[in-house]
């Protein structure tokens, strides 16, 4: 029978058996890192709002393994009959509390990322340069996560927070697999839907002096330099004020629209090691799974059990890429270079 186990740090005091919930949930931007724990009374708890946050699960198997699941801050200290509930969010929650005011000249995309992520105190891991931005303008109408987000979704990338508190930006690479797992052994359930692609194509429009090409005087401008033909239809992104930006942030957003048409749920035993943005393949499943990209993990430890809730998107096989083509009016082949 498998031991699990874990270990919470508040402040500079561990607990390894005092939890009786835990409820651990992190998610590709703009899903926000979050964390409660349920403890028992256990006299003066020696933490306060603020304070540092660490959580170790142990699933007690030897192939899943333990991990560090979350890194972030205490956001709330709730007291009740059964104990105090510890809630804490990660430098996610921290990033959507932040409203930045500040413009960006010529910076990367991953560039940009960074000096949000310092701006808020944030540390950062990798992060990927992705297209270069002739102007970024990060007003204070929206949070510094959700330009992080915005800034992702133009790069063809995924920002999240790993388990560690740092803040990451990398591009989709499906050349490796950072987790095999098998239906019946470490799935225990799962579902998939399968929805139509949208019929008509989606160009993103910028705002600035057009291309070389483009006619005299252009200010808004498509990635191919011309207004798209019908049914495409148009959305106007101010901030995309270079042609090839436009172009990535085009091929990105129907890539997205695409994946999200066919979400996946998954319900595992505790994996600790899982998080938002690994690619996995489940082996033997009933249902027709391709090659998966984690959205939202959430582990759950309490009286009934440990198990780990996955939310994925399909990856995109050749069909979806020759579709994809199709709707943009580029080579298939120019949208698999991006996923």
């Amino acid at each position: 029978m498998l031991t699990l186990g874990h270990t919470l740090v508040l402040g500079g005091r561990e607990f390894t058996s005092h939890a009786v919930h835990v409820r651990c949930e992190r998610a590709v931007a703009p899903g926000v890192g979050r964390l409660r724990v349920r403890l028992p009374y256990v006299g003066g708890l020696p933490a306060a709002v603020g304070d540092d946050v660490r959580l170790d699960l142990d699933s007690g198997d030897v192939a899943a393994g333990s991990a560090t699941v979350f890194t972030g801050t205490i956001t709330a200290l709730r007291h009740g009959p059964a104990g105090v509930d510890v809630h804490a969010g990660d430098a996610s929650w921290a990033l959507a509390h932040y409203r930045p005011a500040i413009t960006y000249e010529g910076q990367t995309a991953g560039g940009v990322v960074g000096a949000l992520a310092g701006e808020a105190g944030a540390s950062t891991a990798t992060l990927d340069d992705g297209p270069t931005l002739p102007a970024y303008v990060a007003d204070g109408a929206t949070t510094g996560w959700e330009h992080i987000a915005r800034l992702a979704a133009w790069s063809g990338a995924d920002a999240y927070v790993t388990a560690d508190g740092d803040v990451t930006l990398r591009a989709r690479d499906a050349s490796s697999v950072d987790a095999a797992l098998r239906w019946g052994r470490e799935v225990l359930a799962a579902g998939s839907t399968d929805a139509p692609l949208p019929a008509s194509g989606v160009a993103d429009a910028g705002e600035g002096p057009g291309p070389a090409d483009d006619r005299p005087g252009a200010f808004r401008f498509t990635a191919t330099g011309a207004p798209p033909a019908a049914p495409v239809a148009v959305r106007y992104r101010p901030g995309l004020r270079a042609t090839d930006v436009t172009r990535v942030a085009t091929t990105s957003w129907m890539t997205r629209e695409a994946t999200r048409r066919r979400p996946i749920e998954l319900l595992t035993f505790l994996l600790p090691a899982l998080g938002p943005g690994d690619l996995v393949e489940v082996r033997d499943a009933p249902v027709p799974l391709s090659l998966l990209q984690v959205r939202r993990v959430e582990h759950r430890v309490d009286a009934a059990g440990a198990r780990t809730r996955i939310v994925a998107r399909a990856g995109a096989g050749s069909d979806l890429l020759g579709q994809l083509g199709s709707l943009l009016g580029n080579p298939a082949g120019a949208v698999g270079g991006l996923l």
